[in-house]
C-alpha cells in the first residue's frame, strides 16, 4: 500500500526574505504533532508570477489521493482569489488535505468530510467576492468612460472599438493565473455578465496585445 506523504511548500517573495522562518514554523507543528515532512518545495518569488514558476506545477504533480500540504498561510499557495480556488477545488476533489500552520480555521487535515465542505464553501465565497469586487470595478469604469464620451462597447459599423475595451486588466490577471481562452470567455460571460464569443475575443489579444502586456508586467513586477 502506497504511503500518504507530507509535503511542505515554502514561498517568499523577495531575496531579502528568509525562507528558513517558515520552514521552522512548519518543523515546530511536524513535531508537536508526529508527523513527517517527507519533502520540502522552497521558492523566492513573488506571488504574481505562474504557477510554473512558483513550483505549484511541480507541487500538483507530486500530489496522490491522500496526501497532505502543509504551508503556513493560505496566502503561499496563491496570486489570487480565483486562481486560489480554482486549485484548492481540484487538490480537495482528490482527497488532498491541506495544514495552514498559521490558519488552523482554514486547515482541512484531520477534520470531518462535512465541515471539509464548509470549509470549501468559505474558500468559495472569498473568491466569489473577489470577482464581484473586479466585476463591479470594471462596470464603474465603463459607465465613467462612457460618460466622458469614450464608448465601451463597439458602435455599429465601428472597427476599432471593441465591447472589451476596458477590461484588460482583469484578462491580463486571468492570463496571469494561467485561464485559458475558453475560461476567460466562460468568466466574462458569468461575472461580467457579457455576450462573448471566442472569435471577438481572440481579435481583441490581437489588437490590445501591447497594453495587456503592460498590465501583465505590471502585475509582475
Amino acid at each position: 500500500m502506497k504511503k500518504n506523504r507530507v509535503i511542505a511548500y515554502i514561498r517568499v517573495s523577495t531575496d531579502t526574505q528568509d525562507t528558513q522562518n517558515q520552514k521552522i514554523k512548519i518543523l515546530e507543528y511536524a513535531q508537536k504533532s508526529s508527523m513527517t515532512i517527507d519533502e520540502f518545495i522552497e521558492v523566492t518569488i513573488s506571488s504574481t508570477k505562474k504557477q510554473d514558476q512558483r513550483k505549484i506545477t511541480e507541487l500538483k504533480d507530486k500530489l496522490h489521493s491522500g496526501d497532505t500540504v502543509i504551508t503556513t498561510e493560505y496566502s503561499r499557495l496563491h496570486r489570487n482569489q480565483v486562481e486560489a480556488f480554482v486549485f484548492l477545488h481540484e487538490q480537495l476533489n482528490k482527497d488532498i488535505n491541506f495544514i495552514f500552520v498559521n490558519q488552523p480555521e482554514l486547515t482541512t487535515y484531520g477534520v470531518p468530510t462535512a465541515l471539509k465542505s464548509l470549509l470549501f464553501s468559505i474558500y468559495g465565497y472569498v473568491a466569489q467576492t473577489e470577482r464581484e469586487t473586479n466585476s463591479t470595478r470594471t462596470k464603474m469604469g465603463m459607465k465613467k468612460a462612457e460618460a466622458e464620451g469614450r464608448f465601451a462597447g463597439r458602435p455599429v459599423g465601428s472597427k476599432g472599438q471593441s465591447k472589451l475595451d476596458g477590461l484588460e486588466k482583469d484578462i491580463a490577471e486571468m492570463l496571469d493565473a494561467d485561464f485559458n481562452k475558453a475560461q476567460i470567455v466562460r468568466t466574462l460571460k458569468k461575472d461580467f455578465d457579457m455576450k462573448i464569443s471566442r472569435p471577438t475575443l481572440d481579435n481583441f489579444l490581437k489588437t490590445r496585445a501591447e497594453k495587456i502586456e503592460k498590465f501583465r508586467k505590471a502585475n509582475a513586477s
